[in-house]
This record gives C-alpha cells, structure tokens and sequence, in this order.
C-alpha cells in the first residue's frame, strides 16, 4: 500500500513535533489503515467468523485520543472504484 519511497524521500521536508503543537488544526487519517491495523487485534476471530467489533473500538479509540489532544480529524478512505458507484462515477 502507498507510494514506495515516499517517506524516505520527504524525510529532508519533514521535523518532529509534539502532538500539542497540532491543536486546533485539522489532520487527515488513513481509515484503511487503522481498520487495517484493528483487524489484526482481532484477526482469529475474523477468520473464524466469529462475530467481533474489536477493530471499529480501536478505529474509535485511536479517533477518540485525537479529538482529546484538539485535534479535528478528517478520515480518508481511498482506493479503488466501488462496482456499485460504476454508473456514478461516469
């Protein structure tokens, strides 16, 4: 996923700060990932097919601690064309 060599080559342009220093401001989230990354908290039970909610509670939590810090998050979910958007698209 991403753009291979991205972070390395914006590594010049870039400089570490707090997450206060953001407050206020509005910061886009990659929602794929972080759906990503919840799913594999709970990934036995995903691929059992055992009913869980475990990855939308950290997509939330993750989304919550944000809004905490005074951050205002923006979520993108980007990716491929949806079949059934086909006709709206065009």
């Amino acid at each position: 996923m991403g753009i291979n060599g991205l972070l390395p080559m914006m590594k010049p342009f870039t400089k570490k700060i707090h997450i206060n220093d953001l407050r206020g401001k509005r910061v886009a989230i990659d929602g794929y990932s972080w759906l990503h990354k919840g799913a594999y908290t709970c990934s036995t039970e995903l691929c059992l097919n055992i009913p869980t909610e475990k990855f939308v509670h950290y997509f939330l939590q993750r989304l919550q601690t944000l809004i905490n810090c005074g951050l205002v998050p923006t979520v993108v979910f980007d990716g491929g064309q949806l079949p059934m958007k086909k006709e709206e698209l065009n």
